[in-house]
């Protein structure tokens, strides 16, 4: 079965979307962080993580291109993404300037799930992927929200929010990876992009 027009447009304008698996080291240093005592890690280990994930993403690049070739990069935000972002976090931000509050962990932590949540509305998205990613903004925004304004109902410690955060985008980076790989099983032959 090849791929339709839609398909097409998708592919090419989220290719690099896609390839999101180059970020797994740093989802798995975020799952990680409760179980971990940043304070006491040394600078070498420090270096050494920040090596690891370097060179994983430069292995999974010259992966990316060597089996799918490359397109050229072209701005795949649009108006509806930043309309979906602006109204899922300044809600939160008119709500903490207003009452005087800084709670910028917090704040950040919402402000992934508003990307996530805007990257889902993207305009030129396809059901299966806005499903997956509007069901992970909906967990993120479970757990970030009574976090965020002191009800903690799922964890009472920033660390665990921060690895949630590591397994969601964790598994966003493996469910695209694997579209990705689906999409290029539609393609006859050996086919890859590069323009």
């Amino acid at each position: 079965m090849f791929m339709n027009e839609r398909d097409l447009l998708f592919l090419t304008t989220h290719y690099y979307k896609l390839q999101r698996l180059r970020l797994a080291p740093l989802f798995v240093l975020f799952i990680a962080s409760p179980w971990t005592d940043l304070r006491r890690v040394s600078i070498g280990m420090g270096l050494i993580a920040l090596g690891i994930c370097f060179s994983w993403y430069l292995l999974l690049n010259e992966y990316y291109k060597r089996h799918f070739g490359r397109i050229e990069r072209k701005s795949v935000y649009d108006r509806r993404y930043f309309r979906v972002l602006a109204l899922s976090y300044l809600p939160f931000v008119l709500y903490f300037m207003i009452r005087g509050q800084h709670f910028l962990p917090g704040l950040f932590l919402l402000f992934t799930a508003s990307i996530v949540l805007a990257e889902a509305f993207s305009s030129s998205n396809i059901p299966l992927r806005r499903n997956y990613y509007v069901l992970a903004s909906t967990l993120l925004f479970l757990v970030f929200i009574p976090q965020t304004f002191g009800y903690g109902v799922f964890f009472q410690n920033l660390d665990f929010d921060i690895s949630f955060f590591g397994l969601v985008g964790l598994a966003l980076s493996i469910l695209d990876h694997m579209l990705l790989l689906s999409f290029f099983r539609r393609m006859p032959g050996d086919s890859c992009l590069t323009t």
